[in-house]
């Protein structure tokens, strides 16, 4: 209960569930109608597309990794959502418009790297934002209900789109356009990730004379 009262008129905590809804749309689209993509569209048979569709969630892990490092020497994952979001975007409408299997494949990998790299920025700025009391709430509430969200629309939007244009590129694309508009939100919240950091390091510079004062008492 403490932990939703913390989030709920918080602004800010909405913002980075609607930045985890665009950027994880993405990845879920990408989970689902991948594999059809890569059949219909480049023509590819269902065991060469298995065994290469593996490589882009490799660069997702990667992704993911690369993220959390480049968070922890910045001191900025907004920063860091900022560049990877922007960077995911163009990289994805790249592999639908590429007609060479290279090409495509080379995209998706870099797509995904940064897509996943962004929701690892997401994540660690739910722990940077808010309290450890909340954490669970928040955490719950970002990726359950934001990422949840994205995991049923974003599936369903694309075969709507596919059904209504006969094509893949336009529901990609707009969910590709999504995670630039998650670069924006990050962007947004990059304020916000400096001043709470910086009153969370106060509030623990306080608490530590404190303590010792007390340890010594005793």
């Amino acid at each position: 209960r403490e932990g939703l009262a913390i989030t709920a008129g918080d602004w800010a905590f909405w913002l980075l569930c609607l930045t985890n809804f665009m950027v994880a749309a993405l990845y879920f689209a990408n989970m689902t109608w991948l594999p059809g993509f890569m059949v219909k569209e480049r023509g590819y048979s269902i065991m060469k597309t298995g065994i290469y569709l593996s490589l882009p969630y490799l660069g997702a892990i990667l992704g993911g990794l690369a993220c959390g490092y480049l968070g922890d020497w910045l001191k900025k994952r907004s920063l860091v959502g900022i560049i990877f979001c922007v960077l995911a975007c163009p990289a994805m409408i790249g592999a639908l418009a590429a007609q060479s299997f290279l090409g495509t494949e080379l995209l998706l990998i870099i797509a995904l790297f940064f897509s996943m790299g962004a929701i690892n920025s997401i994540i660690v700025l739910v722990y940077d934002l808010y309290p450890i009391e909340s954490f669970g709430t928040a955490i719950g509430i970002v990726v359950g209900l934001g990422g949840g969200l994205s995991g049923l629309i974003a599936p369903l939007l694309i075969g709507l789109i596919l059904d209504a244009t006969g094509s893949f590129f336009w529901g990609f694309s707009i969910l590709a356009l999504g995670t630039l508009a998650a670069g924006g939100c990050f962007a947004v919240l990059l304020p916000q990730e400096i001043a709470r950091k910086a009153q969370k390091a106060a509030a623990d510079g306080e608490a530590v004379p404190t303590t010792a004062r007390q340890t010594a008492r005793h």
